[in-house]
């Protein structure tokens, strides 16, 4: 095929068109039958995987970033929330009595704190393993 229609396909392959979609409209204006589409398809996307990630990065940079600063933020809070009640434990203010209280309502407490803490650790952690792989496509695939 000619090169304008490599460009269409790693276009639409760039904007997250499935590639059988793809092949579908390849069939519809270029009268090719399904099986001939379906691998030029696949051979553009293999032989264009490089171009396509760094077409696809910025919105995965985008993404990432959001879903990292996301899971930063309930992490902060989580221990941010947790950091105030035991900050009220130490008050000398509090008598033993009620210190023993707020001690209560940590315990109770804490099953919901570090289940925040570690989905906001997952969450950061899941932006950096896909933004890895973002920079890596970019920057070392030929």
């Amino acid at each position: 095929m000619d090169e304008r229609t490599h460009e269409y396909i790693v276009t639409r392959l760039s904007r997250g068109v499935s590639p059988d979609e793809i092949a579908y409209e390849l069939c519809e204006t270029n009268g090719l039958n399904w099986p001939e589409a379906e691998a030029l398809v696949q051979h553009v996307q293999s032989e264009k995987a490089p171009m396509i990630a760094r077409r696809q990065f910025p919105l995965l940079f985008l993404l990432g970033a959001v879903v990292f600063l996301a899971g930063a933020a309930v992490l902060i809070e989580a221990l941010w929330s947790l950091a105030l009640v035991l900050g009220k434990i130490n008050q000398p203010e509090f008598p033993n009595s009620g210190k023993f209280g707020l001690t209560i309502a940590v315990i109770l407490s804490a099953p919901d704190v570090l289940a925040r803490v570690a989905f906001g650790m997952a969450v950061i952690g899941g932006s950096i393993i896909g933004m890895k792989q973002a920079w890596y496509n970019v920057f070392y695939k030929d």
